[in-house]
Parts: structure tokens; sequence; C-alpha cells
């Protein structure tokens, strides 16, 4: 097993699946435990993992799905990252939401029948693919992986409402503040270093999600960098002091002078 930057490596041949397409083996996976297989015993995730294809690397800038896209496949994030888009008036875009290795895609089009979102790399990006009629199939059998999709669909929905929720509200600082915290937490989950991180995506890419100007997302992480929050570098980015950057959020009381600039 080799951990890379955003993802681990998996090893596996080429078999029957086709051109772009391999079997993947989940127990050789740094992500294992969040995603698909976990809480299943060794023989329920052989049998899943007949299923589950990896797919070739997307390219950046290029889309997983597209709105309107008929839903086949449940997807998990192996390596690298994607942001989730709608189009709006205009032809713009706005970024719903960020999504990093082991973490799932697809599960809100469960219903529908259709991907309410695009899903676009940020980066070079791997993915391993589950045939949702085939888990289906196989789901009717095996009741703990009933149980484990609908605990990852549960964890999926408070996630996203606890990312949303602290986002619709406050000062811009208090909002980047909450989206960086975010970030650092979901690579704590899943095993990485949680201080030091590259930004996958752009200024103007978090500026459309937080609903702001780009202008403004610039300032912010400068006065943060000033007050000795964080280190700033291009895409790169050191948390220095996360109380003091909880704090900013709103999150907990935190003993010192304040800034008082404001956004």
């Amino acid at each position: 097993m080799n951990r890379v930057a955003g993802g681990t490596e998996i090893r596996c041949e080429p078999d029957h699946w086709g051109p772009g397409r391999r079997r993947v083996d989940c127990s050789a996976c740094g992500l294992y435990r969040l995603c698909l297989p976990g809480g299943l015993d060794e023989t329920q995730c052989r049998q899943l993992e007949r299923l589950i294809v990896r797919r070739r690397p997307i390219k950046r800038g290029e889309c997983l799905f597209r709105r309107g896209d008929p839903f086949r496949s449940i997807y998990a994030i192996r390596s690298g990252a994607l942001k989730t888009w709608v189009p709006v008036q205009g032809g713009a875009r706005r970024i719903v939401g960020f999504h990093f290795p082991g973490e799932l895609l697809g599960l809100d089009a469960i219903s529908s029948g259709c991907h309410p979102h695009a899903a676009e790399a940020l980066e070079a990006t791997g993915v391993c693919e589950v045939p949702f009629e085939a888990f289906e199939h196989l789901a009717r059998d095996l009741a703990g992986l009933h149980r484990q999709m609908f605990r990852i669909m549960s964890n999926e929905i408070a996630q996203a409402q606890r990312r949303r929720v602290p986002l619709s509200r406050g000062t811009a600082r208090a909002q980047l503040a909450m989206f960086l915290l975010g970030i650092s937490a979901r690579l704590r989950q899943r095993g990485f270093l949680d201080t030091e991180y590259h930004l996958s995506m752009s200024r103007t890419d978090i500026a459309n999600h937080l609903g702001v100007a780009v202008e403004t997302v610039c300032r912010v992480l400068a006065q943060f960098q000033d007050d000795g929050v964080l280190l700033v570098h291009r895409r790169f980015i050191r948390l220095l002091d996360l109380a003091r950057l909880r704090t900013i959020a709103g999150l907990t009381p935190w003993v010192g002078a304040a800034s008082g600039r404001p956004v």
C-alpha cells in the first residue's frame, strides 16, 4: 500500500471490465474502512468487491457525471478531489460542495433516478464505481450490506447538514474559518494530516461556494496569516492556531484580543 497525496494507490490487474476499468481489492486500500466495505465481514466484502470497478483516472476539469445524467452507480473517491455544481441563471455555476478521498458521490440521485449536480474533477482523480442495480441484487442477500448503506447515507446527510448550516450565516471571516476547519476535520477522519493540506480548489471556487467575492477570500486569508492563525502559500495551508480558528468560526470561546477587522 502506497500513501499518496489525497488518497492511496491500489494495486490491481486489468481484467474483463474493459478499457479504463479494473477490478478492485478493497483490502489493499488505505480508505478500506471509510467507504462501502466498512462494517462488513470478510466474506461479504469479497462478494461486494466483485461488483466494484476502478475507473480510469478522471482528468482535471473532466466530469464524472453531469446534472440530469441517469443514475446508475455510486462512486467512492480513491484519490484527488471533485467539486459538485449546478448551473444558474446567465450560464454561471454555483458550487454546491467539494469532495475528498473516502467520500461517496451519487447517493443523492437514488430517489429521482438522475443526478441533481455535476461532479467535476479539481485534479487528476481516481474513483471506484459500484453499479447500483447489481448492488441492490447483492444487498437482498446480505442484510449487513443494507445496514451499512443506511449508515453511510445517514452519515452523509448529517455531514452535509453540518457543513451547510454554518456556511449559510456569519461574516466572511467566520465562513472561511468554518470552511478550513471542515476540510481539516474531513482529512483527520480519513487518517491524513489535518493541520497542513493542499487546497485542490481555487480561490474563485471557494468564493463561489461561500457566496462572497474572490477578493474577500484573498483578503481574509491574508488577515488570518497576519494574525498568526495560519500560513498560506498559493494553495498550501498550514493551520497554526486551531483554537483561535474555531473561535472565529463561532464554535468555541477564545481568550485574547480580537483583530477588530471588518469584512
